[in-house]
């Protein structure tokens, strides 16, 4: 079970908490997944993402926050394709 991150006392959560935040860098990441529900209301979504910059991923330096960041961009990659009416 180690090998999977995984312990009994925990179940299949990991050991280890995940992390609330990304790096400074990536705020403007994580505020528009903190309003990916007005996002989606509003149509906005789409926009937002073709106007997002190119964010530099030298600066995820841990595990935990490129996992936090892969979690972030797929939550809005799935709303970008199912969450609009086009």
């Amino acid at each position: 079970m180690q090998q999977f991150s995984s312990i009994f006392s925990h179940g299949f959560l990991p050991t280890t908490a995940p992390l609330n935040i990304l790096p400074s860098s990536f705020a403007i990441l994580e505020e528009m997944a903190a309003k990916l529900p007005k996002l989606l209301v509003s149509n906005a979504l789409r926009t937002c993402i073709a106007e997002l910059p190119a964010l530099p991923i030298e600066d995820l330096t841990s595990e935990l926050e490129w996992e936090r960041a892969m979690m972030l961009f797929s939550f809005l990659g799935h709303a970008y394709v199912w969450g609009s009416p086009q």
